[in-house]
């Protein structure tokens, strides 16, 4: 296999996406193939399935499909040589209107295939019928000529059986298959939002949300509140119990959150020891009680890591509310980060709000 070195990514489908143009029921086929095998080579090789690593090798079998070479064995080296050709110059893909596009395609898919069964399943049961209705006939009458052209018609039926059995089987495969790559975007999707270590909302998921709740209040004036705490002492910790035990002390911080906080406020770990809080529907003086109940909490937490070690810490909070002077989330996450400094540097584990 030759390779230019100037490849370009040159895809009808990203054309078509860039021109807002409808796919067809062929381009939702072709999509949800190369999104099949861009998941099971990412899966295979261990590369972690977050945005930017997805949109890369999307783009490569992409131009692999584009070329004819999606079901071919493509050698790893040239595999990963494309890649280098492809993403030197990243293109600049929304990637989430991609995969919305790409779930609704395959959501279309599996609901065609169901109706498929559907009708195979009614299919079969109308030739059903009809073999009972022609088989008793075919005992009843006793003309030769007629039970012969009834034998015939019955073994006719009998091939559409078999033959549609066969194509209900194969649509159950497709099917399935469909099934899994849902399954693989719903992770992909998850692993997309989600922070490895803790379970709870990493940044990205964490500013999408924080953006959704800000253009609410601008059009609803619905009140929220952002909580920033920042572990104290943690390089320390780290440099005296090692990185493994800094990894427990995160996780339990965690475990703080999920514990005390209302089951309608949104925790995420937004940095290394940095951690959020989005307080819905409450206001500064809520979100000054909810950050002062935790901060109590990890004062007075002993984490036990063995039997010879058992950690203390604490964590100092900034607090910041919606309000008709802030004009953006990030306005919203200066004011909160500020009190965060000033808790810090008023003495650590502490609120500042």
């Amino acid at each position: 296999m030759k390779l230019d070195k100037d490849v370009s990514l040159t895809c009808s489908l990203c054309e078509k996406y860039d021109k807002k143009e409808e796919f067809s029921d062929k381009d939702k086929k072709k999509i949800a193939e190369i999104t099949k095998k861009t998941l099971c080579f990412m899966v295979e090789k261990g590369i972690p399935s977050v945005p930017k690593n997805y949109k890369r090798w999307f783009n490569v079998f992409t131009y692999l499909a584009e070329h004819g070479l999606l079901e071919e064995e493509i050698p790893e080296d040239k595999i990963f040589e494309i890649f280098s050709l492809i993403n030197k110059k990243d293109k600049n893909i929304d990637i989430e209107k991609l995969k919305r596009e790409i779930k609704n395609s395959t959501d279309s898919l599996k609901s065609s295939l169901d109706e498929i069964i559907s009708v195979t399943d009614e299919y079969s049961k109308s030739l059903n019928r009809g073999d009972k209705v022609l088989s008793e006939a075919k005992c009843k009458i006793e003309d030769k000529n007629i039970q012969d052209m009834l034998g015939y018609i019955l073994e006719e039926m009998r091939i559409l059986k078999e033959e549609n059995l066969k194509f209900r089987k194969k649509i159950e495969e497709e099917n399935k298959k469909v099934q899994k790559l849902q399954e693989k975007l719903e992770i992909v999707e998850t692993e997309a939002n989600t922070d490895y270590l803790t379970g709870l909302y990493n940044r990205r998921a964490f500013m999408n949300i924080l953006n959704n709740l800000f253009n609410d209040f601008k059009e609803f004036n619905n009140k929220f509140s952002v909580i920033l705490l920042d572990i104290d002492d943690f390089k320390k910790i780290n440099d005296t119990y090692g990185h493994d035990v800094g990894d427990e002390v995160i996780k339990d911080i965690a475990d703080v959150l999920r514990k005390y906080l209302r089951p309608e406020d949104i925790p995420a770990r937004i940095g290394g020891e940095e951690f959020a809080v989005l307080i819905t529907n409450a206001d500064k003086n809520v979100a000054m009680n909810v950050a002062e109940r935790l901060r109590n909490v990890m004062e007075n937490r002993h984490l036990f890591i063995d039997e010879n070690t058992v950690i203390d810490y604490t964590a100092s909070f900034g607090v910041a509310s919606v309000d008709k002077n802030i004009n953006s989330p990030s306005e919203l996450l200066k004011v909160a980060d500020n009190n965060l400094y000033r808790a810090k540097k008023e003495g650590k584990n502490r609120v500042v709000g």
